[in-house]
């Protein structure tokens, strides 16, 4: 029974690893097809063997876990430049893909108390238990709605246009919804329970065909040409200077200097994100006319 539970342990965390590979930059799309219909028959079998909400907890959690570590890892490596930071490395790689597959253990945890006895209530109560955990993970604690399902379809704009109607949760869930959809083909008794895979599919290829529509009116929109140029501000500074109390006044000039700003051009500056420490959006009015002195009425700041 133990070692029958760690083949389990295994297939769940491989299983969420290797959807992964659907988003970018790899866009595997085909591989979502597999794993959440893998996922949805591992736990309709596990519900006619048994209804014991810790397992069907950990069922969802080492999905999760094996999903998350396996896209994540790049917020440890960008804590490598510091040694100061070495201590958060383990917290990053094992703490954060843990709490957040927290919330896919509480859609496991749900569905098998909703316990949804016909194969299409089960494929939808599934399906909208994701989104709608989905959703929480991105909302709750000032949210974290990084590598969502949707994510897969990056490179197909014409289907990612539909979001400016059904919003990036909604078209989520529908996305959950398709790669789901071969689990009701297999468990399918009827036709019936078949319509449900076509309608999914004809839907995506409706909004293929709406994106595809919206392209091409927002190609044929005529162009007005600015005379504005962009100009895009890097500069290689020390981290240090981000440990270090140094005024910020001077880190402003050092900034106008390396921009260069004409007294007749039309510009607009694109300074780095987080470039001048200790410096928050609502208190850098407070350089206005530092900025005012410089920048003629012609040009814009982007920080």
């Amino acid at each position: 029974m133990f070692k029958k539970f760690y083949i389990e342990i295994l297939y769940l965390i491989i299983v969420g690893a290797i959807t992964s590979l659907s988003l970018p930059p790899f866009n595997y799309l085909i591989i979502n097809f597999f794993t959440f219909s893998l996922l949805f028959l591992f736990l309709i079998n596990k519900s006619k063997q048994h209804k014991n909400i810790f397992f069907f907890f950990v069922y969802g959690w080492l999905y999760g876990f094996g999903y998350f570590v396996s896209n994540l890892y790049w917020i440890s490596i960008s804590l490598t430049f510091d040694e100061n930071f070495s201590f958060l490395i383990p917290i990053t790689l094992i703490l954060i893909p843990a709490f957040l597959a927290l919330f896919y253990g509480l859609i496991t945890i749900l569905f098998i108390i909703l316990n949804p006895k016909k194969v299409i209530s089960s494929f939808l109560v599934f399906s909208l238990l994701f989104g709608i955990l989905e959703f929480i993970r991105g909302s709750i604690l000032t949210g974290f709605p990084w590598n969502l399902t949707a994510y897969s379809f990056s490179n197909q704009l014409e289907i990612l246009s539909i979001i400016s109607i059904i919003g990036t949760y909604g078209f989520n869930t529908l996305c959950i919804s398709l790669f789901t959809c071969p689990a009701i083909y297999i468990l399918s008794k009827s036709k019936k329970e078949l319509t449900i895979c076509i309608c999914f599919l004809f839907m995506f290829a409706l909004f293929y065909a709406y994106g595809s529509f919206y392209k091409k009116k927002f190609n044929n929109i005529s162009a007005e040409f600015l005379e504005y140029k962009v100009r895009v501000i890097s500069s290689s500074i020390s981290l240090d200077r981000f440990y270090s109390n140094i005024d910020t006044v001077s880190v402003i000039q050092d900034l106008i200097k390396i921009s260069e700003p004409s007294k007749i051009d039309k510009a607009i500056f694109v300074w780095p994100e987080g470039i001048i420490p200790n410096v928050s959006q609502d208190t850098f009015t407070k350089y206005k006319k530092l900025i005012n002195q410089n920048f003629n009425q012609n040009q814009l700041l982007v920080i």
